[in-house]
């Protein structure tokens, strides 16, 4: 697949224009991924140019090519909890009965602790 090709997982009805380079660079991101050389990549930008549906595209793909999608969202302003998107994805990971096989590093660090924190429950 060439970055200029439309995912097979297009949503029907859904307009994206104008993406294409930045839609081949996550391909290029999950390719490398899928092959086992993971990595991180940043979708920033202004609010209303299009990054929630890049991701969601790159997501429905990813899902179509089976890897595991998990989503964490945050929203502007004050109040988030500290690393309010791992929390949920970490949540969501627990709820699915899938919480034993996340890996946590052993040495301490900024986040050490950080899952078990995410894991518990609000009272």
């Amino acid at each position: 697949m060439t970055p200029e090709e439309p995912s097979p997982a297009e949503p029907p009805g859904r307009i994206f224009v104008g993406r294409t380079p930045e839609l081949g660079a996550l391909r290029a991101g999950l390719d490398r991924a899928l092959s086992g050389r993971g990595g991180v990549v940043l979708v920033a930008g202004e609010p209303g140019i299009g990054k929630s549906e890049l991701a969601d595209r790159l997501g429905s793909e990813a899902a179509s090519r089976g890897a595991e999608v998990l989503w964490g969202r945050s929203w502007e302003g004050e109040g988030a909890p500290p690393y309010w998107p791992w929390t949920q994805i970490i949540r969501a990971r627990l709820e699915d009965g899938e919480g034993a096989e996340i890996p946590v590093s052993g040495r301490a660090g900024p986040c050490s602790g950080f899952a078990a924190r995410a894991a518990r429950r609000p009272s």
